[in-house]
This record gives structure tokens, C-alpha cells and sequence, in this order.
């Protein structure tokens, strides 16, 4: 499965032919069910939720294949993971070949990346992309009026390109 992640990665690398500040972001539609299982849970309890995505970057075009949530302090307005926590994620991920490529979080309102979001973001490399979805995620599949950031350089960077979902 890693040869055909790695593939598929060095295929959308040749296909999109971007220049040096166009950055792209796809998933797996398993992926992204998976995300939308997951969130209910917080979209009942009316909570914050977060989940990480495991796959592949090349810097400036990342695939999330699979999700992983993490166990997390929720509130209606705030979502916390501990370092240790993240640290799992991280092992979960290498122990496959894979890479934490990025996390999606719930805002109760807009989709936007608070100080606070910014500021409790552990991971952060060339690629890792950060995607806030509005209504505790209660548009889900739907990621249309999402906001996504990727990491570049020494700063987040807006995607102004939808996330693309990868279908078989």
C-alpha cells in the first residue's frame, strides 16, 4: 500500500505541473467519510472537534488517506490535544511509513483560523495543512466554505483551491 501511496503522490506531483506557490490538498474519499463519522459525536454534543489526516507531501501537495482522532478536551468553543496525545499520532503514522500531514477542527460559527488555532498547532513543516469547518462540522462531507492553511516556509499560507476528494 505505501509503493501505491508513494505513486500516487508522485503522479499528482507530475499532473498538477503548479508553480512554486500553488498549493493543493487532496483526500481520499474514505478519508473524508471517515471524518464525517467521526465528528458527529461533537456535532450532537454541540462541541469542538478534532481529527489529524495521515498520508503523503511533497511540500506543496499533500494527500490525507486515512483519519485519526485523537482523544481530546472539547468544549463548545475550544478543542485541546496534548502533546503526548499528538505524539501518538506521530508513531501511529511512521510505524506505516506515512507522515501526519494535517488536522481538521469544528468552529461552532465561520470557518476561520483563531490566534488561539494558530498558537496550539504542534505540528507544523512543509505541507501540513490545516483545514476549520464552520456549524461544529454539520455540513460534512460538504467542505465548501471550509478555510485551509498550509504550512510554507515559516508561516501558514491560505489555499484558496477547494480540497479536492480523490475518488477510485
Amino acid at each position: 500500500m505505501i509503493k501505491s501511496l508513494r505513486l500516487l503522490t508522485r503522479r499528482l506531483r507530475r499532473a498538477s505541473h503548479q508553480p512554486a506557490d500553488r498549493y493543493t490538498v487532496v483526500m481520499t474519499s474514505q478519508c473524508l467519510e471517515d471524518v464525517t463519522e467521526g465528528m458527529s459525536t461533537f456535532i450532537e454534543l454541540g462541541h469542538e472537534g478534532i481529527v489529524y489526516f495521515v498520508g503523503l507531501t511533497t511540500g506543496t501537495t499533500t494527500l490525507a488517506v486515512t483519519a485519526v482522532f485523537p482523544e481530546a478536551d472539547t468544549t463548545p468553543g475550544s478543542v485541546d490535544v496534548s502533546a503526548p496525545e499528538v505524539g501518538k499520532i506521530v508513531r501511529v503514522a511512521t510505524a506505516s511509513g506515512l507522515q501526519v500531514v494535517g488536522q481538521l477542527h469544528t468552529h461552532p460559527r465561520a470557518a476561520f483560523h483563531s490566534a488561539g488555532d494558530l498558537a496550539g498547532m504542534r505540528i507544523r513543516y512543509p505541507g501540513y495543512v490545516s483545514i476549520v469547518v464552520p456549524e461544529y462540522g454539520a455540513r460534512l462531507p460538504s467542505l465548501q466554505k471550509s478555510h485551509t492553511l498550509m504550512w510554507a516556509g515559516d508561516a501558514f499560507q491560505e489555499i484558496d483551491e477547494p480540497v479536492r476528494v480523490f475518488r477510485r
